[in-house]
């Protein structure tokens, strides 16, 4: 049937097996159920907010449009600063205040069971759904939208509200690598163990050493696929023992060998000083599952020709940059591109391994010193979802953070600023593992403070601080540890 500017209606039937049974039960598709839920469209283009608020308003549904993420957050709560929103549709690129950024601000006020976030996005990197998942996004759209898939999203978030036992995924994305020989070269045992716990579930062969002086060792009689390379060390640190790694390979006339540094900075300068040392990836501490194995697979291909299989490859040295967002909201005209915004990378997290136990450890009961500082939901997928392994990373915590405290006060009554910007250094890390992002940007913050070499007031309290937060998280994990002995 056709009608001259109308358009055309098409009949066929189509015959199918029938489903299997369904493990979980869908929610209602009829969108109108659900009208008194509001849902706010957040997009700097114009043509965008129009044809989903379009989409929506068809289906029964109440929407309100924002132009930028500060007008999303003002436009979020009553006010009783009460949340008015039930789904946030928001766009990735936007100029001020970009996806990420505006996800992030919601996810610190409002958890998932209170406001579902759908994100708009042209790209499909591995890195951005391992962010999607620590702020628990609901659901990813690839730009043009499909009103099928809009509509069918919508749907199962609302939905949830009836069903609570349902859980909306995305599902973790790894390069397949072959098995590697790797060579590890990292002065703490906790990040040791975290590495060798996430590549050894992989099928790789790890051998371990403390400090560049050693790894040089090794390398006269042994040879690897990869070396991860921590940056600072005693002795010998990352970027000496690469200098040194290379100027053999030259002299000997031997293949390179790809080198993946490690470290905590993620800042512009420490990548190209990897790089100019010669260093052929970058990974930032602590370690986010998809991008590191997305890094030795791009390392590989290009140093090696390595055949990864379909592994997509992505640049492994693009500069990690925080976008920190922009006070004034910034529009543009109907059917004009928003500007590129600078990608934010988040060192902080990993999806949960294949076959493993990806049940979120409650946190321990009557917890009172240590709350709000661990986050478990974090630790676990940082531990790629390996309940076993956060055990024994809390383990591993809880003998060794209470020695770097020591190593910190024995450097500090010596004024050795070096050891002790290292024990820093390391109890920062180690804190970012657990989510405890408070007490890590207090360790950043003496770590700094310790490289100017000055004993201060400021810096005694700095350091104070990291003590103080460090009991805490030490409490916090001993009650954990307790009640998994149990």
């Amino acid at each position: 049937e056709s009608q001259p500017g109308v358009g055309s209606t098409f009949r066929f039937t189509a015959r199918f097996r029938r489903a299997g049974d369904v493990s979980r039960k869908l929610p209602p598709v009829d969108l109108r159920e659900y009208a008194d839920r509001q849902i706010l469209i957040v997009d700097d283009n114009a043509t965008n907010r129009i044809i989903l608020n379009e989409m929506i308003s068809n289906w029964g549904l109440k929407s309100q449009l924002a132009t930028c993420g500060e007008e999303a957050l003002r436009m979020v709560t009553d006010e009783a600063g009460k949340i008015r929103f039930s789904v946030v549709i928001t766009d990735m690129r936007m100029p001020g205040m970009d996806g990420m950024t505006l996800i992030r601000q919601l996810r610190r006020r409002f958890g998932a069971e209170q406001v579902a976030i759908i994100v708009l996005s042209s790209e499909d990197r591995p890195s951005d759904s391992e962010f999607f998942r620590r702020f628990e996004v609901s659901a990813v759209l690839r730009k043009p939208v499909k009103q099928s898939e809009l509509y069918n999203i919508l749907a199962e978030i609302l939905g949830l509200a009836f069903h609570p036992e349902s859980k909306i995924t995305i599902p973790p994305s790894f390069p397949e690598l072959p098995p590697l020989r790797i060579l590890l070269v990292e002065d703490s045992p906790f990040n040791q163990q975290v590495a060798i716990g996430l590549l050894e579930k992989r099928g790789h062969r790890v051998t371990t050493v403390f400090n560049g002086k050693e790894a040089l060792d090794v390398l006269r009689n042994e040879s690897f696929d990869v070396i991860l390379m921590d940056i600072q060390m005693p002795e010998m640190g990352g970027l000496t023992a690469t200098r040194e790694i290379r100027a053999r390979e030259e002299r000997l006339g031997l293949p390179r060998t790809p080198i993946i540094a490690m470290t905590a900075h993620a800042l512009k300068s420490d990548r190209e000083e990897a790089l100019h040392a010669g260093m052929d990836g970058y990974v930032a501490k602590p370690i986010v599952v998809e991008t590191f194995f997305q890094t030795i697979a791009d390392v590989l291909h290009h140093v090696r020709g390595v055949n990864v299989g379909d592994t997509q490859i992505l640049p492994s040295l693009e500069p990690l940059v925080q976008s920190d967002g922009n006070p004034d909201c910034q529009t543009s005209q109907p059917g004009e591109p928003s500007e590129p915004q600078p990608r934010s990378e988040q060192p902080e997290t990993t999806p949960p391994g294949n076959g493993s136990s990806e049940r979120v450890p409650e946190p321990a009961s009557d917890v009172s010193d240590g709350a709000g500082l661990v986050d478990w939901p974090h630790a676990l997928r940082a531990a790629g979802g390996d309940q076993k392994l956060l055990q024994a990373l809390v383990e591993t915590f809880l003998e060794e953070m209470p020695r770097q405290r020591t190593n910190l006060e024995k450097a500090l009554s010596q004024k050795d600023w070096p050891t002790a910007r290292r024990a820093a250094h390391t109890l920062g890390g180690s804190f970012r593992h657990f989510g405890a992002q408070s007490a890590a940007q207090t360790a950043l913050q003496a770590e700094k403070a310790l490289a100017e070499g000055h004993d201060t007031e400021a810096l005694r309290a700095l350091v104070q601080k990291l003590y103080d937060d460090l009991e805490k998280i030490l409490n916090e994990l001993r009650k954990y540890w307790q009640k998994q002995a149990e």
